[in-house]
């Protein structure tokens, strides 16, 4: 599985890691669309140094092992602020709806970088 990356604005240095698309069990076959990302998570609570030798044979190299985890943790409002509620622009409660027959909704996983 690839690691998306997504960069905060075009001359910013900050990235955010994208959920994971896809996975096993109930995980498979799920995708990461735009509405989506409202309300998809990736939390990242540990770093650790790896000095690799397979990378660069002659070389060690210094690379990090990122210890994350991802999931839904609530269908009421916008990630991206906290405020906005997530289907601000219906008023179907289409999103709010999809958002809770997610199955990574209230289920985290680990996602290791």
């Amino acid at each position: 599985m690839t690691t998306k990356l997504a960069r905060a604005a075009s001359n910013s240095s900050i990235l955010y890691i994208l959920p994971p698309k896809a996975g096993m069990a109930q995980f498979k076959g799920l995708t990461a669309t735009a509405n989506q990302l409202l309300y998809l998570n990736v939390i990242c609570v540990g770093v650790a140094p790896v000095y690799t030798t397979w990378a660069v044979p002659t070389t060690t190299t210094l690379s990090f092992l990122l210890n994350c985890y991802t999931g839904i943790p609530q269908c009421g409002v916008k990630l991206t602020d906290s405020v906005t509620p997530l289907d601000s622009a219906h008023t179907d409660f289409t999103q709010h709806n999809t958002c809770l027959a997610d199955p990574r909704y209230l289920t985290w996983r680990s996602f290791l970088i």
